[in-house]
């Protein structure tokens, strides 16, 4: 048995973008980039475990990232978004 899915043609979020897989170095310096344009800080660090730990940063405001989810996921929480390849920070 097949089973067939439509999807109806609409605007796809940045963060939901269909790209080629990159490596989580070459994501990490995308979503620097993204943060920087927008006036924000992303930084790495390797936490105990050996696992990553980022951290956005602005205006004495941190936000703590698990992943580079969460990392996209705070960038939209706090209004960056990419429009056409410039970060536009809506607050």
């Amino acid at each position: 048995m097949h089973t067939h899915l439509s999807v109806s043609p609409g605007p796809i979020s940045w963060l939901s973008e269909a790209r080629p897989p990159a490596t989580s170095a070459q994501t990490l310096a995308e979503l620097q980039a993204l943060a920087a344009r927008a006036g924000w800080r992303l930084t790495s660090s390797s936490a105990p475990i050996g696992r990553r730990q980022f951290v956005l940063s602005r205006w004495g405001r941190a936000i703590d990232c698990a992943d580079l989810d969460d990392v996209r996921a705070a960038l939209a929480r706090v209004g960056v978004r990419r429009d056409q390849g410039k970060a536009v920070a809506l607050a």
